[in-house]
């Protein structure tokens, strides 16, 4: 809705309304961006009225902001999900649906999510945080005996060591990595070993180098891992969220890179994606995306975790559609055309 004007010497963007915007001629005629890369000299910025909007700001700045009168800044999730994947193939000690089963069951995701983020953005769908197909889901509360009796209906027996086997001598034992500088995940994939072992599973927390080739590789054929903290990104449209449970994107030795690097195949997830593909009737979608997001949570193929998460502040004058413009919904500058500045004109 606005195009470039100039860059001034300061690096200040000024920006104008462009009036060949497919939807609509923003109302805000002239905007300017300023790039501050002091956090507290931004949150004075917007407080005494030289800005309006703070597209990021520290979670600290948040509180003080949101506590002041006229002005609002909150948390939203983002489009990046993160979540455990399981490689689901044949060969595989996740290829049993009972032993994923289990592993979800065995982690309390609520407790451990908010470790270090009380007020994290926890995922229960596939999909994106506000996605329009999104089906109601609860959280899965942690429940050690139900993971055991999953466990043994598997044929996973304790071993003298405290971890489950088969009786081939195949142990419940897997390895997860992640870089130690993603705190929040280094964080949960440690507490999430310690609570696995009251189960008799083992989970080894591997330390990723900065690279980050070691995941790099277990996402492309032939695919050696049994456990993956995954990050998603994921766009607007459920159909994005999907693909990587699609049979035809199941990576193999001809196809190295795809969408599906776990080997989850289901005639019935395939039938409802495609089945969304096909029409254009929202309800119909709508149906379709909330059948597959049921044979998923049956299925379990991935675990959603949570979502990234961003700050934003705005002033209050600041009106959308539906009045003040909310920093707390997932897209709330999606229509950024329709903002004016309440009680002034447009400048």
């Amino acid at each position: 809705p606005y195009e470039l004007v100039r860059i001034r010497d300061d690096g200040t963007y000024v920006l104008k309304a462009n009036p060949k915007h497919t939807r609509s001629v923003a109302k805000i005629k002239r905007m300017q961006i300023r790039i501050e890369p002091d956090a507290e000299i931004a949150t004075t910025q917007l407080l005494n009225g030289a800005a309006d909007w703070v597209l990021e700001v520290r979670s600290d700045q948040a509180d003080i902001i949101d506590a002041a009168d006229g002005f609002r800044a909150a948390s939203r999730p983002t489009d990046i999900q993160y979540g455990v994947l399981f490689n689901v193939r044949p060969d595989r000690i996740y290829f049993d649906v009972a032993t994923r089963r289990a592993f979800v069951a065995c982690i309390d995701h609520e407790g451990l999510g908010r470790t270090l983020d009380p007020e994290r953005h926890l995922a229960t769908t596939p999909y994106t945080a506000t996605s329009w197909a999104q089906p109601e889901a609860e959280l899965r509360r942690r429940d050690v005996t139900e993971a055991v009796g999953w466990l043994e209906s598997a044929g996973w027996q304790l071993a003298t060591d405290g971890i489950r086997v088969r009786e081939d001598g195949t142990r419940l034992s897997s390895r997860i990595a992640v870089r130690p500088t993603s705190v929040d995940l280094f964080t949960f994939a440690n507490q999430a070993a310690e609570q696995l072992l009251e189960c008799g599973i083992e989970l080894i927390v591997e330390e990723l180098d900065l690279t980050g080739d070691a995941m790099l590789t277990q996402l492309v054929w032939p695919n050696d891992f049994d456990t993956l903290l995954w990050s998603r990104r994921l766009g607007p449209d459920p159909d994005t969220a999907v693909r990587a449970f699609e049979s035809s994107r199941i990576t193999t030795e001809d196809n190295r890179a795809d969408e599906n690097p776990s080997g989850f195949t289901s005639e019935l997830v395939d039938y409802h994606v495609a089945s969304a593909r096909e029409t254009l009737d929202f309800e119909e979608r709508v149906a379709a995306y909330a059948e597959v997001q049921g044979e998923l949570q049956k299925l379990l193929p991935y675990w959603p975790l949570w979502y990234d998460s961003s700050v934003s502040a705005l002033s209050r004058r600041l009106t959308g559609r539906d009045g003040p413009v909310d920093p707390a919904q997932s897209r709330y500058a999606w229509d950024i055309s329709s903002w004016s500045i309440r009680d002034e004109p447009a400048a």
